[in-house]
């Protein structure tokens, strides 16, 4: 169902099915897709030109975990994870304000 969603650019259920990519439930593990649904879902210039998909503030502030993480394989990303992370508390996503306040604190 998400995966139909996500095609109608219903940015929520691009958000959904790219968390359950990351955490491999109920589908094949697969992070490099999951950040790639969460770009679409947050509006991302990553995301083609063709998405039309609505800004989703958890898909964003999903992006700034990562990059505070560093996603497999990848080094970690201070300052893409504060765009993110900034986009997602703005946005209403309060847990991610959070997490900005200790990525800010840190740094």
């Amino acid at each position: 169902l998400y995966g139909k969603a996500c095609e109608d650019d219903d940015a929520e259920a691009c958000r959904e099915l790219g968390r359950a990519l990351l955490g491999g439930v109920g589908l094949a593990r697969d992070p490099a897709r999951a950040v790639t649904l969460f770009e679409k879902a947050c509006g991302t210039p990553a995301a083609t030109a063709a998405d039309s998909t609505a800004t989703d503030a958890a898909a964003c502030g999903e992006l700034g975990v990562l990059a505070a993480a560093g996603p497999v394989g990848a080094p970690r990303d201070s300052a893409r994870a504060r765009v993110h992370l900034t986009r997602a508390c703005d946005g209403g996503a309060p847990a991610f304000c959070v997490r900005l306040g200790t990525l800010l604190t840190a740094t």
